[in-house]
């Protein structure tokens, strides 16, 4: 949530953040319970592989997309200066705060995809749950 903590040095209320936390949470346990159906585990060589979930990604690389489109729009080349704090108001703010829940979201969706990961790989680490033992068919 690095962009969404320097939005509020830019004009963005301090009471987003609770709605931010709360869509966060949401999406990491959303994503946590999304993640255990698309992810699949093989091992080949005695390596273990996986894949899936990637649709995670793509809401996370749009949203960048989208605060990095706008703050370009909006505020020119001081979008990317990092010394540089401009007070927003107007459409700039509103399009700094949809994007910051945006990422937000995204980040929620990482961090639950990210745990559902290490769950599941501790538990094959364990011998709890086996691997398929070769790459999967695509579909």
């Amino acid at each position: 949530m690095g962009f969404s903590a320097l939005s509020y040095t830019e004009g963005v209320p301090y009471l987003l953040a609770l709605p931010e936390g709360v869509l966060a949470a949401v999406a990491a346990v959303g994503s946590y319970l999304y993640s255990d159906r698309r992810i699949t585990f093989w091992k080949e060589g005695g390596v273990l592989y996986f894949r899936g979930g990637v649709a995670i990604y793509v809401v996370y690389l749009v949203a960048l997309a989208a605060r990095l489109a706008l703050d370009s729009l909006f505020l020119g080349p001081a979008a990317f200066d990092a010394g540089t704090t401009v007070a927003l108001s107007g459409a700039p703010l509103l399009s700094t705060m949809a994007t910051d829940l945006l990422l937000t979201f995204g980040v929620g969706l990482l961090l639950g995809r990210a745990v559902r990961l290490a769950k599941r790989y501790a538990k094959i680490a364990a011998g709890v749950e086996i691997p398929a033992s070769q790459l999967p068919a695509q579909k």
